[in-house]
This record gives structure tokens, sequence and C-alpha cells, in this order.
């Protein structure tokens, strides 16, 4: 589903939304989680938030089949988004995974990991709409391939 929207330009564009998905965000900053969980919901997706690693894991056991979609940060005490990909897709396989980092020096080592690799990855800060696209064409790749 897309919506338009103003650009800060004045013209519209089209900004895919959600059907109501679940979305695993994680993320050990408050403010980045508050600020996804609000971009999210003002666009169709139910934010699920998690702490930290192992916040993401118990909160995901309690609801795996239901989760769509995780937005993951790299950096976390506890368990890096780079683990918690690896322990989530033990219990699905199939399970669409965004990685975001902030700007740093790891940022550039995942960036270019996760290239190689194929596997989506934003860097911090970034606008909303790239997150929106981000998750659409997961999304939109994992029903594809259904």
């Amino acid at each position: 589903m897309l919506t338009r929207t103003k650009t800060p330009f004045g013209s519209r564009a089209a900004v895919p939304c959600g059907n109501g998905e679940l979305v695993l965000v994680v993320d050990d900053q408050q403010d980045i989680r508050d600020l996804l969980a609000t971009v999210l919901t003002d666009h169709g997706y139910r934010p699920l938030l998690a702490v930290d690693g192992e916040d993401a894991l118990a909160t995901f056991k309690r609801q795996a089949d239901r989760v769509a979609v995780v937005v993951t940060d790299l950096n976390m005490p506890h368990i890096e988004g780079g683990s918690l990909a690896n322990r989530l897709r033990q219990y699905r396989a199939d399970l669409p995974i965004l990685f975001m980092s902030g700007l740093n020096e790891n940022a550039a080592k995942y960036g270019a990991l996760l290239a190689k690799t194929r596997h989506p990855f934003l860097l911090k800060p970034f606008r909303p709409i790239a997150l929106l696209d981000a998750i659409h064409q997961l999304l939109q790749r994992c029903a594809s391939k259904s």
C-alpha cells in the first residue's frame, strides 16, 4: 500500500505503508526506539519494542509466528545485532531483518560486510522514508518467495 505525502519541497511522493504488520524494533537508545515506533505506527505498522538483544529474544519467542520483520541496531550491549539475527533465525530461518547502525568506526565495517552478504542496512541518522522503503522491500521480497 502506498500513500502520497508532501515532501519538504512541496511535491508529493509515494510512501510505502504497512497493513498492520508486527515489526520488532531493537535499539538500546530510548529516543530512537520511540522515534521508530512513531514512524511505523503512523504508516500502518505495529511496532514491538525491545531495549537490547536479550529483550528482543524474549519478546520474539512470545510472538515468533506474528513478527513480520525485525529492525535492529548492530551495536548494543549484551547481544549485538549480528548475533541477535543469527539466534532469531534459529527460530525462523526466513525472518526478514533490517540492520541499522550509527556513524562510528564499526558502521563502515558492518555496512561493507552486510553489503557483501546482501543484508539491508541503514546508516543512522536516516530519513523515515528510508526505513519505510527498506521494510516495504523486505516484506515484498518475503511475499514473492511464498
